[in-house]
């Protein structure tokens, strides 16, 4: 596709005259027998208007997507359920995949009771060292016993924050069983099918990209940096995109971006800028 960049507006100044043809006849000859004299010349004027010109660059650029997101699971575990289609337009929180949750619902259960174990055991504990706290001054209990009953209920509260430590980590497990989509977009193909087991952070399931807006990446000459950044600061600067495709039909967008290296060999700056625009 050609890239028409919209660069410094220039000066110009336009002044309109146009002047009647004159005969190359004397003033005699231009008279008639009945003593006609031919009118002086008429002449149209129009003010000086000072006015804008654009300058343009034209140079050749590619589409590339506005977000792009691989998805890999959370958890480790057997798909059971696709709920997409390839090259489907997929919204943010739309299913994906699901994964088996049986061994993460199982693991959630024994933590909840492991947090009951440990809640009963820290009212025991509690229990026990309120009463060594009402024994100690009369000496009932030694002191021994009173630093026994003190730490057995530090040990048993612990021991309940960890079984609650191990509550959440066991739902947020359960939780990525369910994968959904962080973007709207268009699905790629699938890279898994129902019945395969995928690993934590590491098996590729579907690529998404965002594609309304979209963003046109290309390259300018080294000498037209100056200009360009001078006009950057001043305000957006336009871009229009003409497509092979439909040659007549141009699509306009604004420059949000300019990188900071110039390609080494070439003299351009790489996926110098991009633009947005709402058509996709």
């Amino acid at each position: 596709m050609i890239i028409r960049n919209l660069l410094l507006p220039t000066a110009a100044a336009a002044m309109c005259l146009s002047l009647a043809a004159i005969t190359g006849c004397d003033r005699a000859g231009a008279q008639g027998a009945a003593g006609f004299t031919m009118p002086p010349p008429v002449v149209t004027t129009a003010p000086v208007v000072t006015e804008d010109v654009p300058s343009y660059l034209d140079e050749i650029g590619k589409t590339t997507a506005y977000e792009m997101v691989n998805i890999v699971p959370q958890v480790t575990g057997q798909i059971i359920k696709r709920s997409f289609q390839d090259g489907a337009d997929l919204k943010a929180g739309q299913n994906l995949f699901s994964i088996e949750t049986r061994p993460f619902k199982a693991v959630l259960d024994q933590a909840l009771a492991a947090l009951e174990q440990s809640q009963a055991q820290l009212a025991n504990a509690k229990s026990n060292f309120d009463r060594a706290s009402s024994e100690l001054p009369s000496k009932a209990v030694s002191q021994q016993d009173y630093d026994n009953a003190k730490n057995a209920v530090e040990v048993a509260d612990a021991n309940v924050k960890a079984a609650q430590a191990t509550i959440e980590a066991s739902r947020w497990n359960l939780d990525n069983c369910t994968i959904n989509s962080p973007i709207d977009g268009r699905a790629g193909a699938r890279l898994v099918d129902v019945g395969n087991v995928v690993n934590a952070n590491t098996t590729n399931l579907l690529s998404i990209q965002r594609i309304t807006p979209i963003y046109v990446d290309f390259t300018v000459p080294e000498n037209e940096l100056d200009r360009v950044r001078l006009n950057l600061d001043k305000g957006p600067l336009k871009v229009v995109v003409h497509t092979p495709d439909n040659p007549a039909k141009d699509i306009d967008g604004d420059v949000t971006f300019l990188d900071n290296a110039v390609q080494d060999g070439t003299g351009t700056l790489t996926h110098t800028w991009s633009f947005t625009t709402a058509r996709s």
